[in-house]
């Protein structure tokens, strides 16, 4: 996430001098006649609950008319894509997650609609696909045709080769986070590297040129510089972003000062690695060709062997284990599948496993997982048929623009703190001082100053001679604030007053307590040390408040 800007006090402070301003003293209060409660009355809807977008996990399977890709997560087929030749990867489009790229020993093929329609999706490129990947801070597509050919796409419609410097097969490719242009290209002769997106290729260091090819490469998505690389004959580990390489254990040898990693795989005849995989809390996974599942809880520091995992063995000479994948919703929930179609789950992080079904009839080659989209605080750059607010770094669009622009902009609302989101079958957006909400009937304004006072009570006060009466609430309203209550559409925008006048801080972080006072959809702030400006009362940030509370800032 950027940075948010900073903001001058005319872009923070939504006010307008008026006459005369309420006391800077404690008001007086007649005795209290009784309390009343700020807990929601009738009508006033409930705060949304927070519901996280679940990702997605892809499954590739050989099917007996070919690749069959399925959910994980729903348990069941998505469609049945006739491109023959049996799975061999997926990829999700990092740009639009709907997009699902399909490859197969017979080509590439796209699903545009999250590969729920079941429908067969159109070809794109003749020739088995080993290995796609993409670089999701480019966009960059990148697929590996056989023999030896790589290719890239910036629209998944136009594809450029690249041809490698030696005749081999690519097996696995691996993009590095945040480093765009840069994709790890595992091969039958070792791991090569490119810096400037398959233009070049640079072969790595010696220990991965001579270990009869790499099986599999993950990337460590809380790491970066820690990569996992799966060889025919070891499981190895970079903590420099793949400029030197260490084994995980000395290929059956005891371990020495030259391997220092400690608690280290057990040792065993030379088998290869065909699968790894790194969850968002470290968590590595690692599969061999003679179903040997080790587990690392701390990005591969130390390792050991899960409980309850119970392999199938090789068959017909494909590797045991053939895929390995967490769930982007719940990354504790791992998924290992063999050549036997048998599917194992763990629901704590690979501790501990529980055998599961016959993989929906064959085994699973391929899987791909699509993250839970970023919060909708994340900054954005512009975009066609929107106001781009290049302070926050945000769009204001339709339906809100019109009700935002009529009702005070930024004066009144502040700055938009998000995108629009979907929340509750409703569209919202929130800004610095304000939620709208999209109706059927027009945008609404959430009644935050409600939601976040529903566990206060506040006393009624006497009320002033120039007072005007709120029944509804049983409180009144005088002085600056209802000076500006009026001149802003205070009906429509704060709605009524829900408590008399108050002295508290506002978090502004200078330790000052100010005289506030709440009202349906918002806080009113008088603040003394600007009287004679335009910034005397102004809107209280309660919606950053609300942010916090969800998690989002």
């Amino acid at each position: 996430m950027y940075p948010r800007a900073s903001h001058s006090l005319a872009l923070l402070t939504a006010t307008i001098a008026l006459a005369p301003p309420p006391s800077t003293a404690a008001p007086a209060t007649a005795p209290r006649q009784r309390a009343v409660s700020a807990a929601l009355p009738p009508g006033v809807p409930t705060p949304p609950v927070a519901t996280p977008v679940p990702g997605v996990l892809y499954a590739g399977r050989y099917g007996n008319d070919g690749l069959v890709v399925y959910l994980l997560s729903a348990r069941g087929n998505c469609g049945e894509v006739a491109v023959g030749g049996g799975a061999t990867a997926l990829l999700v489009d990092p740009r639009v997650p709907r997009t699902l790229y399909l490859g197969s020993g017979k080509g590439l093929a796209v699903s545009t609609d999250a590969c729920k329609s079941g429908q067969p999706a159109t070809g794109l490129i003749a020739g088995g696909v080993s290995a796609l990947a993409a670089d999701a801070a480019s966009g960059t597509l990148y697929a590996a045709v056989l023999p030896d050919v790589l290719l890239s796409s910036t629209d998944g419609s136009h594809w450029r080769s690249h041809r490698l410097p030696v005749t081999t097969r690519i097996t696995v490719l691996a993009p590095e986070p945040g480093t765009p242009a840069t994709l790890l290209v595992g091969t039958g002769l070792g791991l090569f590297a490119t810096r400037d997106g398959g233009a070049t290729l640079l072969s790595q260091q010696p220990q991965l040129a001579t270990a009869k090819g790499i099986n599999a490469l993950a990337v460590d998505p809380i790491e970066p510089a820690v990569l996992f690389a799966g060889t025919g004959t070891d499981l190895f580990r970079s903590a420099d972003a793949g400029v030197t390489w260490q084994s995980v254990r000395k290929l059956g040898q005891p371990e020495s000062s030259t391997f220092p990693l400690n608690n280290m795989l057990p040792s065993h005849p030379l088998h290869g690695f065909t699968a790894v995989a790194v969850n968002t809390s470290g968590v590595v996974l690692a599969g061999d060709e003679q179903v040997g599942l080790y587990r690392s809880p701390d990005h591969g520091r130390t390792w050991g062997k899960p409980s309850g995992y119970v392999g199938s063995g090789s068959k017909d000479g494909f590797p045991a284990i053939t895929a390995i994948g967490f769930d982007p919703s719940a990354p504790s929930h791992a998924y290992v599948f063999d050549t036997f179609a048998a599917q194992s789950e763990s629901r704590d992080g690979g501790n501990t496993w529980e055998q599961g079904g016959d993989g929906n009839g064959g085994f699973v080659a391929a899987l791909a997982g699509t993250p839970p989209p970023p919060p909708p605080t994340d900054p954005v750059p512009p975009q066609p048929g929107t106001r781009y607010v290049a302070a926050a770094r945000h769009t204001i669009a339709v339906p809100f623009l019109a009700f935002y622009q009529a009702s005070g902009g930024v004066r009144i609302f502040g700055l938009p703190l998000t995108e629009a989101f979907a929340e509750g079958g409703q569209r919202v957006q929130v800004f610095e001082r304000a939620r709208l909400v999209g109706t059927p009937a027009g945008v609404t304004i959430s009644p935050l100053g409600y939601w976040l006072t529903a566990k206060r009570s506040f006393p009624v006060v006497a009320a002033p001679p120039d007072a005007r009466a709120f029944p509804e609430t049983n409180q009144v309203l005088h002085g600056a604030f209802l000076s500006f209550w009026q001149a802003h559409r205070g009906g429509l925008v704060f709605g009524p007053p829900i408590s008399p006048e108050l002295h508290e801080a506002n978090g502004d972080g200078n330790g000052r307590t100010y005289l506030v006072r709440y009202f349906r959809n918002a806080r009113l702030e008088y603040h003394p040390e600007l009287r004679g400006t335009p910034y005397t009362v102004s809107v209280g940030l309660l919606r950053t408040a609300y942010l916090q509370g969800r998690g989002w800032l």
